[in-house]
């Protein structure tokens, strides 16, 4: 067991070695595979991967206003706002929440490093 803090650039790293596997797993994934129900009540595989993408932005746009001084929510338009968005991102294809976990994964190992 670790006793203290890591250093943040492998902080960094870590989530960035994280986030290569979980891309690896949602690359492999078929239209039906992300439809099947995930053991969170009411929420698909889709639901999830729509989730994560839209988490790894807010806290990609909490960063930057942090480094520009300001504090925003973590959310644009709340909690309505971010339900909504994940319900419309798990209908998206398989291959189009892949490709957006990506960008949204990139953008916020980016504004960290």
């Amino acid at each position: 067991m670790r006793t203290s803090p890591l250093d943040p650039d492998e902080l960094v790293l870590r989530v960035a070695q994280a986030h290569t596997r979980l891309l690896d797993l949602t690359g492999r994934l078929s239209d039906r595979q992300k439809d099947a129900a995930s053991t969170l009540p009411g929420w698909s595989r889709g639901h999830v991967l729509a989730h994560l993408a839209d988490n790894a932005r807010a806290f990609e746009r909490q960063a930057r206003a942090a480094l520009a001084g300001d504090l925003v929510d973590l959310y644009d338009g709340g909690q309505q706002e971010r339900d909504r968005s994940i319900d419309r991102g798990a209908t998206h294809s398989a291959a189009r929440l892949h490709e957006d976990l990506d960008a949204a994964q990139r953008a916020l190992e980016g504004v960290w490093s």
